[in-house]
């Protein structure tokens, strides 16, 4: 439906895996919505378990708050994904600041977001919003993201010097 598009991005030392997202409009808690919105996110979610372990990022325009989202809020709050624009991680000019504004009668809301998993998160330094008039409806989000600041995980496997005689043992026994 043209509602997210995933991304991956070579950062040199690992790969940086993006879902683009446009939740549907009038997203409030509760409603039909908010509930499409939700099932993308979990589905969104769901894709990036089974993607090698690594730096992550869910950007987009929501179209409602993050407490409208249930599979979102559990990332939030016990998954290690971080709201940057809320965040202490990243150096603000626009902390916490509205990011659309749809219409002269509408009043300014935060729905468009950046979400980053804890891989990424060290590495987000800036973050600001793009007030320039250019855009009728969003305010581009900008992140400076620094590569080396991302965490990376490496597992070295040790040959296990017990196994390794037992199976020697259990090879001599079979000749």
């Amino acid at each position: 439906t043209g509602r997210c598009q995933m991304y991956c991005i070579d950062l040199g030392s690992s790969t940086l895996y993006c879902a683009c997202v446009y939740g549907w409009t009038g997203a409030q808690k509760g409603n039909a919505a908010a509930a499409r919105t939700d099932d993308l996110i979990d589905i969104i979610l769901d894709q990036f378990k089974v993607l090698p372990t690594g730096p992550k990022i869910m950007v987009g325009d929501f179209n409602g708050t993050t407490e409208c989202f249930e599979s979102l809020s559990e990332a939030l709050n016990e998954t290690g994904w971080t709201d940057i624009g809320i965040s202490n991680t990243a150096h603000h000019r626009d902390k916490g600041k509205h990011t659309c504004m749809a219409n002269s009668y509408s009043r300014e809301t935060r729905i468009d977001y950046f979400f980053v998993n804890s891989f990424l998160e060290p590495g987000c330094v800036n973050y600001s919003i793009d007030k320039q008039d250019k855009f009728l409806t969003h305010r581009p989000i900008q992140i400076t993201i620094e590569i080396p600041k991302v965490v990376q995980r490496v597992n070295v496997l040790n040959k296990p010097d017990d196994f390794s005689i037992l199976f020697e043992e259990k090879l001599m026994k079979l000749s």
